[in-house]
């Protein structure tokens, strides 16, 4: 296995993480809007 390839699929990990802490991020937030917004009923 070369330099590239590794680099490549390293790269490819990041992404896939990088995207489900997004994922995970917005899904959070949601959950903490929706608490706030029960608070208040």
């Amino acid at each position: 296995m070369d330099n590239t390839s590794f680099f490549l699929y390293f790269a490819c990990i990041v992404k896939e993480y990088l995207r489900l802490l997004i994922k995970a991020k917005r899904f959070f937030n949601l959950k903490i809007l929706n608490e706030k917004f029960y608070l208040k009923l």
